[in-house]
């Protein structure tokens, strides 16, 4: 499994670099629209309305968590 090395906000997306120099770009509304807590935990309805959703949208922050077995 590989690991996270770099994380950086750009633009429109998340740039995450991994450990074998591969790169993967995240939409920030495409996070939004994926993020767990945007859905209700029952129903898994969404709770709010993409279409209202800031096209200017991005992360205040970012956090990644490590998990170690």
């Amino acid at each position: 499994m590989h690991s996270i090395t770099k994380i950086s906000k750009n633009g429109t997306y998340l740039q995450v670099i991994w450990d074998d120099g591969k790169e993967s770009k995240f939409n920030y509304m495409w996070l939004r629209d994926n993020c767990p807590t945007a859905h209700d935990k029952d129903s898994r309805h969404r709770m709010f309305n993409i279409l209202d959703v800031s096209e200017n949208i991005n992360p205040k922050n970012i956090i990644l968590i490590v998990m170690v077995n």
